[in-house]
């Protein structure tokens, strides 16, 4: 099996706070869709986070990609996102 990268954690509902900390050369190389550092997120708040995407890697799947996250669904319950960047290639 081929090293692919970090594996997003799948269907998040909690709460992360990053307290202001950096995950840094942060990869994936997927077929898969909804690929990020969560896969979709439902009713989750995420704050105070940063992401470095691997420059020579990236961050690449066949749909529903980005850095912190791949999907939050349509009708899903309120979600919150703050005070988070992510910097690099997303594919």
């Amino acid at each position: 099996m081929k090293n692919s990268g970090w594996e997003p954690i799948p269907d998040f509902m909690g709460i992360l706070d990053g307290n202001g900390f950096v995950i840094k050369n942060l990869w994936m190389s997927s077929e898969s869709e909804k690929c990020g550092l969560f896969s979709s997120i439902d009713g989750a708040t995420i704050k105070r986070l940063g992401i470095l995407i691997d420059p020579s890697k990236g961050v690449k799947g066949s749909e529903r990609v980005g850095g912190l996250i791949g999907q939050v669904p349509a009708g899903a319950y309120p979600s919150i996102v703050e005070e988070c960047y992510v910097k690099g290639n997303v594919e």
